[in-house]
């Protein structure tokens, strides 16, 4: 079975933001992908993750957790 994969656009689109804030969430590893010569291909699991992480707010406990170790430098 092959696995739907969509585009920064795409998802920005279903989850009501703006393209640029998919590809910071990207780089920022807060949303996972696959980087193409294309360019970004985001999947279904990789999105249901992302929504998971966000509604219990487990996302937002890693990111404050990931900050708070990098401003310790």
């Amino acid at each position: 079975m092959q696995e739907t994969l969509y585009t920064v656009a795409e998802v920005a689109e279903r989850l009501k933001v703006a393209p640029t804030t998919i590809r910071r969430w990207l780089k920022r590893q807060w949303l996972t992908g696959i980087e193409t010569t294309a360019g970004w291909r985001i999947s279904e699991q990789d999105i249901a993750d992302w929504d998971r992480r966000n509604r219990t707010g487990e996302g937002v406990k890693q990111r404050r957790a990931k900050k708070d170790a990098t401003d310790d430098r």
